[in-house]
């Protein structure tokens, strides 16, 4: 529930005292924590997600300025779940630069999954104390 994740960040990650924690998260009467947590939950700002990408590298052998060009080019078609489709065309250069950033962002993710592992089980190794 958002009102328990809400509490665990703010005693785990900015280190405020339980006692100022549960004044913040348990201000809501008990009635109406569903209320709220159902309504929070609708406008949770959401990503389109990809069902399915498409590509292919055209060659551009020659153009009416210029007699041989033979310069590549990357075509990519992205479609989504909801039936949008986004069509776009990049250079090898800006491809390159968008496999390096999603390489890093993926080795970012993994980084953090580790961490969050690492975290869950030293909670679960340690004695809760009162």
């Amino acid at each position: 529930m958002p009102v328990e994740n809400a509490k665990k960040n703010l005693i785990d990650e900015f280190k405020i005292p339980a006692e100022v924690t549960a004044a913040l998260c348990d201000g809501l009467p008990k009635e109406r924590k569903p209320l709220v947590a159902a309504e929070l939950s609708t406008q949770v700002p959401k990503l389109r997600q990809i069902s399915d990408l498409r590509w292919r590298v055209d060659v551009h052998i020659s153009t009416s300025s210029l007699r041989k060009k033979m310069r590549p080019s990357i075509l990519m078609q992205l479609l989504f779940e909801d039936g949008a489709i986004k069509t776009f065309e990049c250079s090898p250069e800006m491809f390159q630069d968008l496999r390096y950033n999603v390489t890093k962002l993926l080795h970012e993710v993994q980084r953090l999954e580790v961490r969050l592992k690492k975290d869950e089980k030293g909670k679960k190794k340690t004695p809760k104390t009162k």
